[in-house]
């Protein structure tokens, strides 16, 4: 890795993007630095100059300047500069559109707790029922940030599905998963370990 830096001219009139070539950029959202020397901009950027050279982007907005609709969701903050004094310009890498990272991030199942209630319940059944149920409830809203509950239409069946594989040995899980084995209102009940969840 290599500390480089790049020369770009900005533009008094409107906003401008600069292209640039340089080796892959290490963390660009993150890495990149700019200064003013003289009328120019200078930006430091970390690159990997083992690899070969690739093609960059970036844009300079002087302040007051129209930035395009088209590069918004594009557009990461390196910073502000002031040019003699009195010229203000932003700097911004374009790197990917933050809509299709959102799109290509797909949160898979790491495993599910699935039963089965028995269809007809008698009463100390449908209380044991009633609590397993609330104690589901609860739990799920306790850790709803790893965790979400499916159900069916009708009740009958439910899995709750995790998206951490460390709630495996989580003890609340743990105690969730002992009070369902001795639950007399569940018919059957399984541990699904990544599969695709199908009530």
């Amino acid at each position: 890795m290599r500390q480089f830096s790049y020369t770009f001219q900005p533009n008094s009139n409107k906003a401008t993007v600069q292209a640039f070539n340089a080796h892959p950029l290490v963390n660009p959202e993150e890495f990149l630095s700019a200064v003013a020397i003289g009328d120019e901009i200078k930006l430091h950027a970390l690159v990997d100059d083992t690899q070969p050279v690739e093609t960059y982007e970036i844009l300079i907005v002087g302040t007051g300047q129209v930035v395009p609709d088209a590069h918004v969701d594009r557009l990461y903050k390196v910073g502000a500069v002031l040019l003699h004094g009195m010229y203000g310009y932003h700097v911004y890498f374009l790197g990917q559109s933050r809509s299709n990272q959102e799109a290509e991030v797909e949160v898979k199942p790491a495993f599910a707790l699935k039963l089965e209630w028995k269809a007809d319940l008698d009463d100390e059944e449908a209380s044991e029922f009633n609590r397993l149920n609330a104690d589901i409830d609860s739990f799920v809203g306790q850790h709803e940030d790893a965790c979400e509950l499916l159900m069916t239409e009708d009740q009958d069946k439910l899995a709750v599905i995790f998206f951490d594989e460390r709630y495996r040995q989580h003890p609340e899980f743990i105690k969730l998963m002992l009070d369902v084995c001795a639950n007399t209102a569940v018919q059957e009940f399984s541990l699904i370990i990544g599969e695709e969840i199908d009530l």
